[in-house]
Parts: C-alpha cells; sequence; structure tokens
C-alpha cells in the first residue's frame, strides 16, 4: 500500500515499476484504500472478466425469470406485430 502524497511524488517511478509487471500499488489517503494501479494489460484482463461474468449475471437473470413465468402469459409474436 502507497500513501497517496508518496504515490504523488514518486509518481514517474511507480508507474514504471507497474508497467514493467513488477508490482501493483494501492493507494491510500486519510489510511482507506482509495486506488489502484495496475499495468494496461491487467486492467484490459480484468475488464474482459468482468464482462463475462456480467454477461454470466444476465444470462442466470434471464432464466430464472424464463422459469417463473407462465407460459401461458406468453403473447405470440404474430399477434403483436403489426
Amino acid at each position: 500500500m502507497c500513501a497517496a502524497d508518496e504515490a504523488r511524488d514518486n509518481f514517474a517511478s511507480t508507474v514504471s515499476r507497474v508497467a514493467a509487471g513488477e508490482e501493483r500499488v494501492i493507494v491510500s489517503q486519510d489510511g482507506k484504500e482509495v486506488a489502484a494501479i495496475i499495468s494496461t494489460d491487467e486492467f484490459c484482463f480484468l475488464e474482459r472478466v468482468i464482462e463475462k461474468l456480467e454477461d454470466e449475471m444476465d444470462v442466470e437473470e434471464a432464466k430464472k425469470i424464463l422459469a417463473e413465468t407462465n407460459p401461458e402469459d406468453y403473447i405470440p409474436y404474430e399477434r403483436i406485430k403489426n
């Protein structure tokens, strides 16, 4: 963990270490963790993982809704298309 003022004072070297894959930095302010400095490779990876998890959550929610829905309540497309 790195205090915000320390991260600011050593920003260039911190970014260089992170970019080289040597470390990840958690930045704190007033003793509370407020940010993270990670490589762009890790950031892109995390975005892909989050997107996949969100898609999986959407599928599970859709399955749940379908399971709770009575097929008799469905309105055929042919009936509503016009």
